[in-house]
Order: structure tokens, then C-alpha cells, then sequence
């Protein structure tokens, strides 16, 4: 009797102990109880995971430990374990672990209930990753429960904002199908824009069109945010003349397009620089009544219009239009004038209205002013101030983004101060991407510091990055210019053995560089390297290889070149006609003329292409 007092006594330290936190101990006190039969009991466990779980200093990875050690050498979990287990799981954030749990639980024979996963899947939106979330949804489905509406709601619209590079049959069209199946799932407009919403932005536009049917057949009406949330799909995908008869199609049913229909063609037209469309639309919204411009549109033409300096068209009538509406101008509105007076050559004025807006108290300032006029004292290498405005910025309690960065370090760079950005680089400590690195491999690349080069590609090794066409490229200007040329052929080998490719852009811009310092055979040597590989040149290529043999008088590779190019299939063109000109005067003789003929009329090409002066074709 009296080791059962103890006993009793050991499970009260035990309850005790693990309600205070005190999670060794009160494991210390479980395992005292072995001295007595049959005791610890499962119910003791539960004890120690039930009063742990509801204290204040709950040691998660400890009674993860306990519970493993039920599942190995018992007592085995029983329901009240699993529950206790994963309602202290899901009340911790540990959605991974609390997902196992329900696992363990389905494959011993206990079913969870509806409620502790629909708990589980709605904490997997904050806690947990879109994989887990997903997770939970078909092991949901798998024991015949399907979630709430709003769950399923969430979840799709979620995987659609990551999915968006996905073909259709994709988790998000399977989550809609539970959707669309689930019983009084849709009431109206309100529970299904959502949806349509969340296609159209993740660019699919055709299932939204798809579901839209769908709904009409099942007798549901859409509403004017539907019809915008397609227009915003087509506009997305730069379908203008779809866009156009949607708006036309909600007219006919009786929905006027409002303020944030016109606000999104206009945007969609203006990045894609269709001003004098976005200012037809402009004007056809304030001749319509009821849907007169706001001040974000009148924002939307300002950048546009002085984003695109080429475009004519008088801003100060766009500010008497907006005076007369009784609009007020915003910090976007004057960013936007910063922008066009950058753009115009008017970097100081810029730098003097954006340096009021932030400077004044009237107005909350965010990080996409902030990154305007950092670029701003950038392009006037001012990068002093910028490195200043950004601590300001931080000091007010602004997050920098890897853009504020980047821009100061475009700046640093443009000064020719390499080093310098290479210590600021490494002393702020920012999250660099692969656009820092490339930024300073570019300056170091053009500087031609070989250190700087080699401690940049040193730390992108170590952090992971690895080199694109960007950095590729700066590097094979930079070797193609090095007296070590076989070092720079090393180089090229190695770039072409990892499947790296290069545009056939960089590749003449490559050759061009070359043959302007006159080194037109280094440039022929680098050209069969890369023919050898298949890289399929253009007539550009030829052109420029040509122009810079002759210049130095390197006929035999001249000749090499001419045949190499009729095998290719290619017609010359102008500048071809003109280089062969100039080889026949310099040379005296149109034998080149005859060679050039003979190659084309060999593979097929109309020999007519090639028209020298009469002079020398006689």
C-alpha cells in the first residue's frame, strides 16, 4: 500500500512538474514509477503530455521524444494521446509535426476528427508551407471529410498566386473541383469572384473563362468586379481586342465598367507602352458619366507619360485637367514628374522634389519613393547621399529592399569605385541576389581588376549562386581581352562543356568588341570554337568577322570565312556587298567576287545577291 502512496504521490510531482515546465523532471518522475507494476500506465503519459501541453513552457521536441518512445517500447498511444499530441502541435505552430501525428493516428485505426483538421489546415496557413497545407486538404479528402468552404477558398486562391507557370491539371484545379462539387458552395457573385479573381491573375484565363461557364449554366449572375477580374486576364496576356469585348459584352449586359475596370486597361496599355490607346480611354472616362478618373488613374498616365520621354504630349494639361477635377496631387503623382525630369535630363530638379516630399511630414514616404530617389542621386553620382538617405531610411523605420541596394551599388560602380562597393558589400551584410553580383562582376569585368573578379566569383561559389548569361557573358568579354588567350580558351571550353549558352546577340557583340582593337583573328578563333559547338551564327556575324579581316588584311581567313558562310545557307546582304566592294578595291581584283559567286552557286543560292561595281566585274 505504501508504494502505491508513492506512486500517487510521483504522479502529482509528475503533473506538477510538467505544468511548471519542469519537462526533466517530470520525465525523472514518470521513470521513478517503474519500480512499481504496471505503472508508468499510458494514462500517466497522457498526464505528463496534457499538463506540459497547457503550461506556458511547452518542450515540443521532448515529449516528440516521449511519444516516440511509446511507438517503439510502449505503452502504446492511444486516442487520447494522438489528440492531446496534435492540439499541442497545431497550438505550437509545428503543422509538419502535427500532420505525422494524424498520420500515425489513421494508420493505428483511430480516425481524427473533422473539427482538429480543420483546425490543423487553417494553422497551416500561417504556419506551415503551401505543401503542408495541400498535405492536410487530401488527407482530408482521404478520410471523407471535405473542408469548409473558406478553407478551401483560401487554399485555392493560394496555390494559384504560386502556381501560376503550371499547366491545368494542377493541385489548384483539384482543390476547385471539391470546391465546385461541395454543396451550397456558391451563393452569389461574392463566393465565386474570388475564384475568378485568382485564375485571371495567375494567368489562367482560359479555365476563368471556363468557370464563368460553368456558373452561367448553373444560373448564377456575374457582377462587375467579374467581368473586371476578366478583364484584368486578358490584359494580363496583353489580349487587347478580348479586353476590349468584354468591356463591350458588360455594357450589353448592363454592367458599366467603373473607375477600376478603365484604371486596369489603362495601366496594362501604358506598361506596354500604348499611350495613345491609355489616353483614348482616358478621355472616354471623363466623357461617361458615373465614371469619372480618380487620382491613382491620372497617376497611371503621369508615369506612363513620363516614363516614355519620346512620347509628345503636354503634362501641365493633364495638371489643369486634374486642378479642375479638384484632385490633389500625391507623393506618386510628383515621383512620377521625378521620374519624367530624370528621364529629360533634369536629374537635380528631380533630386530637389523628391528630397521635399520625403523631407515634409505631410505625407507617409514607402520604399518605392525611397528607391526613386536613391536612383535618383545615383544618376547623379551622388552615391554619398544615397548611402545616407538609405541609413535615414532604415532609422524611420523603412525596410530596404535588395532593389534600394542594388541601385546604390549601380551607382558605386558607375563611379569606377570597385572596391569601395566591394566593402560596402560585404560590410551591410545584405541579402545579395544574383543582379548584385552581376553588377559588380560587370564593373569588375570592364575595370579589368582580375582580384575583384576572383573575389566575387569566390563568394557566389560559396553562397550558391551560379553564373547566368549576364555574368557569363561579362566574363568572356573579359577573357576575350586578356593577354593569357589560352586561358581565355580554357574558359570557353569549360562554359560550353556546363551547357551554358550564349545568345547569338552577345556573341556579336563579342565579335565586334574584338575586331574593333583590331584583333579580328582572335575573334575568328573564338568564332570556330563556338561554331564547333553549335552555335549557329547570323548574316550580323559574318558581317562584322569580315569587315575586320579585311581591315587587317587576312585574306586567307577571309576566303575561310566566305565558305563557311554560303555552307550556312545565308544571303549577304548590304553590308556584305559593301565589305566585298572594299576587298576587290583593296586587293584589285574581283577574284573574291568570283570565289563568293562560285560558293553561293554551290549551295544553292542565287549567285545575283553578290552586286559589285561594273568597274571591277569586268
Amino acid at each position: 500500500m505504501s508504494v502505491l502512496h508513492g506512486c500517487y504521490a510521483l504522479q502529482r510531482k509528475l503533473q506538477v512538474y510538467a505544468a511548471a515546465g519542469c519537462i526533466k523532471r517530470a520525465i525523472k518522475a514518470l521513470n521513478s514509477m517503474r519500480c512499481v507494476s504496471g505503472y508508468p500506465t499510458i494514462h500517466d503519459y497522457n498526464s505528463l503530455i496534457y499538463c506540459n501541453m497547457k503550461s506556458k513552457f511547452v518542450a515540443v521536441d521532448d515529449l516528440l521524444e516521449i511519444y516516440l518512445g511509446m511507438k517503439r517500447f510502449g505503452p502504446s498511444p492511444n486516442a487520447a494521446t494522438f489528440n492531446t499530441m496534435m492540439n499541442g502541435l497545431v497550438s505550437s505552430g509545428r503543422v509538419r509535426d502535427a500532420i505525422r501525428i494524424a498520420e500515425d493516428m489513421g494508420e493505428v485505426g483511430f480516425l481524427p476528427s473533422f473539427s482538429m483538421l480543420s483546425k490543423l489546415l487553417k494553422k497551416s496557413f500561417d504556419f506551415g508551407s503551401l505543401e503542408d497545407s495541400f498535405g492536410v486538404f487530401e488527407f482530408m479528402l482521404k478520410l471523407g471529410f471535405v473542408p469548409t468552404q473558406p478553407c478551401l477558398m483560401k487554399l485555392f486562391v493560394a496555390l494559384c498566386e504560386e502556381d501560376s507557370k503550371v499547366p491545368s491539371e494542377t493541385a489548384a484545379s483539384r482543390v476547385l473541383s471539391v470546391l465546385i462539387n461541395k454543396e451550397d458552395c456558391f451563393r452569389d457573385s461574392h463566393d465565386f469572384n474570388p475564384i475568378l479573381w485568382a485564375l485571371c491573375k495567375s494567368n489562367h484565363i482560359d479555365n476563368a473563362l471556363a468557370f464563368l461557364c460553368f456558373l452561367k449554366k448553373k444560373g448564377f449572375e456575374c457582377d462587375v468586379y467579374s467581368y473586371t477580374a476578366l478583364v484584368y486576364g486578358f490584359c494580363r496576356k496583353r489580349s487587347w481586342k478580348e479586353a476590349y469585348e468584354c468591356l463591350d459584352k458588360m455594357e450589353a449586359e448592363g454592367h458599366n465598367p467603373n473607375v477600376i475596370t478603365y484604371t486596369i486597361v489603362i495601366k496594362s496599355l501604358s506598361d506596354n507602352e500604348k499611350i495613345k490607346e491609355s489616353l483614348y480611354l482616358l478621355k472616354v472616362m471623363e466623357e461617361k458619366k458615373g465614371c469619372s478618373p480618380d487620382m491613382v488613374t491620372y497617376n497611371v498616365i503621369l508615369w506612363a507619360l513620363c516614363k516614355h520621354k519620346r512620347h509628345r504630349f503636354n503634362v501641365g494639361k493633364l495638371f489643369q485637367v486634374i486642378d479642375r477635377k479638384g484632385l490633389t496631387p500625391d507623393k506618386y503623382t510628383y515621383a512620377a514628374i521625378a521620374v519624367g525630369l530624370l528621364k529629360r535630363g533634369r536629374p537635380c530638379v528631380a533630386e530637389r522634389l523628391l528630397h521635399q516630399i520625403i523631407s515634409s511630414s505631410c505625407c507617409f514616404v514607402d520604399i518605392v519613393i525611397y528607391n526613386i530617389y536613391l536612383n535618383i542621386l545615383c544618376s547623379c553620382n551622388k552615391t554619398k547621399e544615397a548611402l545616407f538617405a538609405l541609413d535615414s531610411m532604415i532609422r524611420t523605420g523603412i525596410k530596404p529592399t535588395i532593389v534600394s541596394y542594388n541601385t546604390i551599388l549601380i551607382g558605386i560602380c558607375n563611379e569606377k569605385h570597385i572596391h569601395e562597393a566591394m566593402e560596402i558589400f560585404d560590410q551591410i551584410g545584405w541579402p545579395a541576389d544574383l543582379v548584385s553580383f552581376n553588377i559588380l562582376l560587370a564593373a569588375a569585368c570592364e575595370q579589368g581588376d582580375s582580384t575583384v573578379i576572383e573575389r566575387i566569383l569566390y563568394r557566389m561559389e560559396h553562397e550558391g549562386f551560379e553564373l547566368d548569361v549576364v555574368s557569363s557573358t561579362c566574363l568572356i568579354l573579359y577573357f576575350s581581352m586578356a593577354q593569357e588567350f589560352t586561358q581565355f580558351l580554357n574558359f570557353l571550353d569549360n562554359f560550353i562543356g556546363n551547357g551554358s549558352q550564349i545568345s547569338i546577340r552577345t556573341f556579336n557583340a563579342l565579335m565586334s568588341s574584338l575586331c574593333q582593337k583590331r584583333l579580328a583573328e582572335r575573334a575568328y578563333t573564338i568564332y570556330t570554337r563556338f561554331r564547333s559547338n553549335g552555335i549557329s551564327p547570323d548574316i550580323k556575324t559574318y558581317d562584322i568577322l569580315l569587315r575586320g579581316l579585311i581591315k587587317e588584311c587576312n585574306y586567307f581567313l577571309v576566303d575561310e570565312l566566305l565558305r563557311d558562310m554560303c555552307k550556312q545557307r545565308l544571303k549577304p546582304d548590304i553590308l556584305t556587298n559593301r565589305h566585298m566592294r572594299r576587298l576587290c578595291k583593296e586587293v584589285n581584283s574581283s577574284s573574291y567576287d568570283l570565289k563568293l559567286r562560285y560558293h553561293l552557286h554551290e549551295n544553292g543560292i542565287n549567285r545575283n545577291t553578290i552586286k559589285l561595281d561594273d568597274s571591277l566585274s569586268r
